[in-house]
């Protein structure tokens, strides 16, 4: 009698035991081959080469099984999972990070299947986002309300789903889309809006904000930004100005302490560069935002040519007449229409700054009203008021300032309204620097700027 071996190999497709046994002397009987079992995953859906992610630690593993003679057992990562009626269903508790998730089937006759597939846990340690839609508030800046009463609006989200949100203490009702409505009761000064969120998981979100309740406010603005710009000391072809720093400056000091201008960006003389100037006009382009309002004044030299039919302004690096050195009105255009403000207004004490203004434009009519300032403001503007037109101007004139800003600062100092329009304060110089100078002021909306019929409004301390 021999006596043969059966050698098995297995897989999760089949198995191909060849095994033979002795029955009769000199007979051999093939014994049939029997397969492994079969298990396929339904939960959760498995794509090729990609890990799984999941916020929450109890993970449920789902699936099929089939074997001829019957599975003795279906592990998940080692532990028995509950399975019958050819399905089976497994629970892992899972680790932060990636997790191997190994199904096992074993049979009756010890045959076996495996499979593996990638899960990972992400642990949710972040509160819900809190949006306020209404009123509009943006960085931080205080809400100003003349209303006893305020209605606020807003929403919560959050990937695990949000559970409920405070506001000053008090729940609020939340939508099918976690939006929410109140209305506030304002006391007469500042007003505190604690807003507190929790998703499904109690992560805790904290918002803050201010609305001050006030009589005497017209409009609700954003912030006031300048970018000043003074060069006396040319090289070169270009002499030396007697004025412009010393204008600049007293522009500068007026509309920090009388104005609350409080972010000022200056460059005087040799840091007056046309590369530093060019890079603060690209700075200002990521730090005003939508609701702010930005003044530029220039006080320099000023270059017109004729072949060109454009003027320019002159940097303290041009040493000659070359425009190689310049900045074109033109181009001081462009960055003006890349930053996104409420408005901006271009003040301009130079020789040949009149050339900005071209084509047709047209301004809202002033009137002194406070119907007035609220229309004015509530629509984005792009105006340049300079010294004179398209003609050389004066450095010197009164108390060591030009014709032009003498009379700019002097109104300034003396204009007796809370609330006054670029426009208001163009019209009480006009005339006196005309009467005092061979020029001629100019104040107008930039052609194709992105004004839309608005004015630059001053908010006196």
């Amino acid at each position: 009698m021999k006596i043969f071996i059966a050698v098995l190999f297995l897989s999760c497709g089949f198995a191909f035991p060849q095994v033979i046994s002795n029955t009769q002397q000199g007979r051999l009987v093939p014994k049939k081959i029997v397969k492994p079992p079969v298990i396929t995953i339904v939960q959760p859906v498995i794509q090729e080469d990609k890990v799984i992610m999941v916020s929450e630690k109890l993970f449920t593993v789902k699936g099929t099984y089939s074997d001829e003679r019957g599975i003795s057992s279906i592990k998940v990562n080692g532990v028995n999972a509950e399975f019958q009626n050819g399905e089976f269903y497994g629970l892992v508790e899972l680790k932060p990070g990636i997790n191997n998730i190994s199904v096992k089937a074993i049979s009756f006759e010890n045959l076996s299947c495996e499979t593996s597939f990638f899960v990972s846990l992400y642990v949710d340690s972040e509160g819900p986002q809190i949006t306020i839609i209404e009123p509009s508030v943006t960085r931080g800046i205080k809400i100003v309300s003349k209303k006893d009463v305020i209605h606020i609006q807003g929403m919560a989200q959050d990937e695990s789903g949000v559970r409920e949100v405070y506001i000053n203490g008090g729940p609020v009702t939340l939508d099918e889309k976690n939006h929410f409505t109140t209305d506030l009761a304002l006391t007469m000064g500042d007003n505190t809006l604690i807003i507190k969120a929790f998703d499904k998981k109690s992560n805790l979100t904290i918002d803050t904000f201010y609305i001050s309740r006030r009589n005497d406010e017209v409009i609700s603005a954003g912030k006031y930004f300048a970018f000043i710009i003074g060069i006396d000391k040319y090289k070169g072809s270009w002499p030396s100005l007697t004025n412009a720093v010393h204008d600049a400056k007293s522009m500068e000091d007026e509309l920090k302490k009388e104005y609350g201008f409080t972010d000022v960006i200056s460059l005087y003389n040799e840091d007056a560069t046309r590369a530093n100037i060019i890079s603060k006009f690209e700075d200002l382009t990521t730090k005003v935002s939508k609701d702010d309002n930005l003044l530029i004044f220039y006080s320099g030299h000023g270059d017109f040519k004729q072949q060109y039919n454009k003027g320019y302004w002159v940097p303290v690096d041009a040493t000659s007449n070359s425009t190689v050195s310049f900045i074109s009105n033109s181009d001081i255009q462009t960055y003006i229409n890349g930053i996104n403000s409420k408005h901006i207004l271009l003040i301009a004490d130079a020789c040949f700054t009149g050339d900005i203004f071209r084509g047709q434009s047209s301004e809202l009519p002033f009137e002194k009203s406070d119907r007035y300032i609220e229309e004015a403001y509530s629509k984005p503007s792009r105006f340049a008021m300079t010294s004179g037109n398209i003609q050389p101007v004066a450095d010197g004139g009164k108390d060591n300032h030009s014709v032009f800003t003498y009379y700019l600062l002097k109104y300034l100092k003396e204009m007796d309204s809370k609330y006054f329009s670029a426009r208001e304060l163009f019209n009480n110089i006009e005339r006196p620097v005309i009467n005092n100078s061979e020029q001629e002021p100019q104040y107008k909306p930039l052609k194709n700027a992105g004004d839309e019929g608005g004015q630059f409004i001053f908010i006196r301390k």
